[in-house]
């Protein structure tokens, strides 16, 4: 099937630009915390780990948005057609609420 091809062909393209991103966010904070010629003077080893933990998140929210475009392959949902039907909450005195046709 073609479109199996497509979508596979963009999960593999989206996974292999971004895989040397998810590699450096992972040694980000472990060259923190043991190389400490990295380490301005002054600094304690708890906050420039603590900082690193900033880069981390920015590269985590630049792998997101890159990732992005596989959303809508991999969580997919299949719609079906049915009559519209009225309901309403009815709540039934525990934390959940039910469903009840009108």
């Amino acid at each position: 099937m073609a479109w199996i091809d497509d979508a596979r062909n963009v999960i593999n393209k989206s996974l292999r630009t971004t895989a040397p991103i998810i590699v450096a966010a992972i040694a980000v904070p472990l060259l923190a915390l043991f190389v400490e010629d990295l380490m301005p003077k002054g600094e304690t080893i708890a906050s420039w780990f603590q900082r690193s933990g900033a880069i981390v998140v920015a590269l985590a929210v630049w792998i997101e948005l890159k990732n992005n475009s596989i959303n809508a392959i991999l969580r997919t949902v299949s719609c079906s057609y049915s009559p519209v039907v009225a309901v309403r909450f009815v709540n039934t005195g525990n934390f959940f609420t039910t469903l009840v046709k009108i």
